[in-house]
């Protein structure tokens, strides 16, 4: 399975307009690259497409770790959720998830581990759920909902696989039912209340804001937030 970083993904969105500038000029201006204009063509050229953040430390949540290297996210997000993660290295091309992939993280403390620092910045002020978990939202460039869910009760990567095919059935369904993508996170959130996954739910969020912030921290660690290559992209 291969991933890619989620700035390629917004430069390619906004390069098919023939009138856009190359982005990538100065990566390093992460607001500019997340301009709310940019990440709105990325939305278009995806359709009806929800996102979900997949949120594990890989040393201590090694079971989320193995599902992900086993390499079935993509297929398991199906063609209407771009599931997107940390990895420790630069994607700006695609990269193979393998063993290495998170090699560099196994050892960080987990106050600096980039999955936990994203997660607080959605959840503050309030109580910040743990890890591992993956949290869903319908857009990028406006403040949404968060619904987040609980993946720390899973012993091993098939374990994991099954809850998170349920999960992304439902988050998939949220989306081809709710007009305009409002009610994606009301909906998914009561569909999982009616399966006991007893999802955390935020406010609204700015999730631009977040991914600002986020990819200046994940940056600073050498490496990069990524969306899985498969149905959706």
């Amino acid at each position: 399975m291969l991933a890619l970083s989620i700035n390629s993904l917004i430069e390619e969105a906004n390069l098919a307009d023939p009138d856009q500038k190359r982005l990538a000029g100065n990566i390093g201006d992460i607001e500019s690259m997340l301009k709310p204009e940019h990440l709105v063509k990325l939305e278009q050229r995806l359709g009806d497409v929800a996102f979900a953040f997949l949120a594990f430390a890989p040393k201590a949540d090694a079971a989320v770790r193995q599902y992900v290297e086993e390499g079935t996210l993509a297929s398991d997000a199906g063609p209407h959720i771009l599931a997107l993660f940390t990895l420790a290295s630069d994607a700006a091309s695609p990269v193979e998830l393998d063993d290495e992939a998170f090699a560099n993280w196994l050892d960080l403390d987990m106050a600096e581990q980039p999955a936990y620092r994203l997660v607080r910045l959605l959840f503050e002020p309030g109580p910040v759920p743990p890890l591992p978990g993956i949290a869903f939202f319908a857009r990028l460039s406006e403040p949404c909902e968060v619904v987040y869910f609980d993946l720390g009760s899973l012993d091993d990567a098939a374990m994991v696989r099954e809850r998170l095919r349920a999960l992304f059935a439902l988050a998939d369904d949220a989306v081809r039912s709710s007009k305009g993508m409002e009610q994606f996170a009301n909906t998914l959130a009561v569909a999982a209340e009616r399966r006991q996954f007893q999802p955390v739910r935020t406010g609204r969020v700015s999730i631009r804001q977040w991914l600002i912030r986020g990819a200046r921290f994940v940056s600073e660690r050498a490496g990069d937030i990524v969306a899985v290559l498969g149905l959706v992209v």
